[in-house]
Formats: C-alpha cells, structure tokens, sequence
C-alpha cells in the first residue's frame, strides 16, 4: 500500500467523477440529437404526404423514388454537424484542459457554495457508486480468503474512518489556502497534498498491521485486494469544501 498506490486511487476517484459528468452530458446531446432527427422525420413524412399523393395512373416505383428523394433532405431544419478539427498546439491543449478543469471543478461566477455543492455532489457520488460497489465485493472476498473476523472487521472500519477523517482534512486545507485549486496550476501545492495523504496511507498501514496478522496480511495481498485502491474510491470526497470564488467575484 505505497503512496503512488493513494495517488492513483485519489486520481482514479477524481477522473470517474469528471467521466460520470462527461457522460451525462453527451447522453443529454445524444437525448436532443435524437429528438431533433425524429421530429425531422416526421416533418418530412407529414410534407411528403400532403403535398407528394401519387396521382392516378402514376406507378409505386416513382412513388417511391420520390418519397425517398424527400426523405433524403432536411425539412426546414439544419441537420446538426460537428465543428471542424482543427490541430493543437501543445501549449493550447495544455490551456483548453485547463479551462475544462476550471469549468467543470471550480465555482461559476455568482455561485454560491451551497449551490456548488448541490451542483457537484450528486455528480461525484454517481461516478464513485459502481467503484465503491466493486471494491466493496472485492474487500469481502479479500477478507474471506484471509479469514478475517467480525471483531477484525469492525475495527478496520474504525481505522478507515480515522483514514477518511484526515484525509479530507488536509484536502480541505489545500482547497481553502489554494494550494489545490481549479482555477491554476501548482504543482507544489499538490506534491504537498499528496505527501500528506502518503503520511496517512503510511499510518493506516500500520494500524492495520495491528489489526491483521501476517499471513491475513499475505492472503489478501496475494488475491490482489490494494487497501489504497478502496481507501481512495470510499473517502467522502463528495463532502469537501467548494473552492473559493474565482477571482474577481465577490461569490
């Protein structure tokens, strides 16, 4: 359970919560496309049916060709494309993920913190859910394996709790001094957290030891279980403080 192992779990926890915002905006898009495209069509069935009626005597083959024909073009209405692609530059990559970032995690301006939170919490705690769930099965199993006790369990979940505790304490105090912000880059401020967290991980490792004997130790390490992994997707980091305003709003 090395610290890399925390930072990835908290990376991990971080991108599945921007991936469940991703995907619930482009299934919005998908949902508008989809009407658009159907109410296009039946415009144009509607159009082709009163104005296109085969006369008497005309054959089904042109009838056809011309309902086809219609079918073919849009009724009044634009059909929706994709902007073209342009290259990138290494320096605007850098600065369009960075204003994505900005958008996404930081406070739009006038947004209370109530209402960032209201914003940003169910999005987190949808994208952590199937995470939480599947490392929450994989922990039982784990735990079967090593024969781990109720008296055992229970006193794992205390350490957790503890682990849960100060980890979001010291990501609160990152957010609130700007260390970890959305609105820059600072590496330093983050390779700091990111030692904090390590101290953490390094502390719930030993109390784990207390709790687990050697071989319940080995056998849950063998089966693949990573206690960084679950510590990282079920830390409440749905409960931590909002950034600050951006600058040059009053929030």
């Amino acid at each position: 359970m090395t610290r890399a192992g925390w930072l990835f779990a908290v990376v991990a926890a971080l991108a599945v919560a921007s991936s469940a915002y991703l995907y619930r905006s482009n299934s919005q898009l998908q949902e508008e496309l989809a009407k658009l495209e159907k109410a296009e069509s039946e415009s144009t069935v509607a159009e082709v049916s009163e104005t296109e009626a085969p006369e008497v005597g005309s054959s089904g083959a042109n009838t056809a060709r011309n309902l086809l024909s219609r079918l073919g073009r849009p009724a009044g209405v634009d059909r929706p494309s994709l902007p073209e692609q342009k290259s990138e530059t290494r320096q605007e990559r850098r600065a369009r993920r960075q204003s994505e970032i900005r958008d996404f995690l930081g406070r739009a301006p006038g947004e209370t913190a109530e209402d960032y939170i209201a914003r940003m919490k169910p999005i987190v705690e949808f994208g952590l859910k199937v995470p939480r769930q599947r490392l929450a099965d994989a922990r039982a199993e784990a735990e079967r394996l090593a024969e781990v006790s109720d008296e055992q369990r229970a006193k794992l979940d205390e350490v957790f709790e503890d682990v849960y505790s100060e980890a979001l304490e010291l990501t609160n105090q990152a957010i609130d001094s700007g260390e970890l912000s959305p609105y820059e880059r600072n590496w330093s401020g983050a390779a700091q957290l990111v030692g904090g967290l390590g101290a953490v991980l390094d502390g719930a490792e030993q109390r784990i030891g207390g709790v687990l004997n050697p071989d319940q130790i080995r056998r849950i390490r063998d089966s693949g279980f990573e206690w960084g992994e679950y510590l990282g997707a079920n830390a409440p980091w749905e409960n931590l403080n909002p950034p600050p305003p951006p600058p040059g709003d009053d929030g």
